[in-house]
C-alpha cells in the first residue's frame, strides 16, 4: 500500500479576478509544484458563491519531507492574507 499526504488550501477571489488565479495556477505555481520531488499531483475546485470564487487547491505528496520542500518551515496548519495574480485575499492550508 502506498500513503500519501494531501495537503490543502482555500482562498477567494473576487468573480472579477477567479480565472486570472485559475491561470496563475496552470502557468505559474503547478508547473513549479509539479517539478518538487516527491510532488504526486496538484488540482483545483472552485465554487461561485454570491460575491466570490471560493477555490480549494489539493497538491498530494509522498513524505512530510517534500512538503517541507514546497512549504517551507509552516508546512501545515495556518493562514495568511496575500494576493497572487490579484486574487487571493485569504489562504488557509492544512494536512
Amino acid at each position: 500500500m502506498v500513503f500519501m499526504i494531501e495537503r490543502t488550501w482555500r482562498g477567494t477571489a473576487n468573480i472579477d479576478n477567479a480565472n486570472r488565479y485559475i491561470e496563475h495556477l496552470k502557468t505559474d505555481t503547478f508547473p513549479k509544484v509539479r517539478n518538487i520531488p516527491g510532488n504526486m499531483g496538484a488540482k483545483v475546485l472552485r465554487r461561485t458563491l454570491d460575491v466570490h470564487v471560493e477555490f480549494l487547491v489539493v497538491t498530494t505528496w509522498a513524505s512530510m519531507d517534500a512538503i517541507k520542500a514546497f512549504a517551507g518551515g509552516e508546512c501545515c496548519g495556518g493562514s495568511s492574507a496575500r494576493r497572487s495574480a490579484g486574487s487571493f485575499v485569504e489562504i488557509r492550508y492544512y494536512c
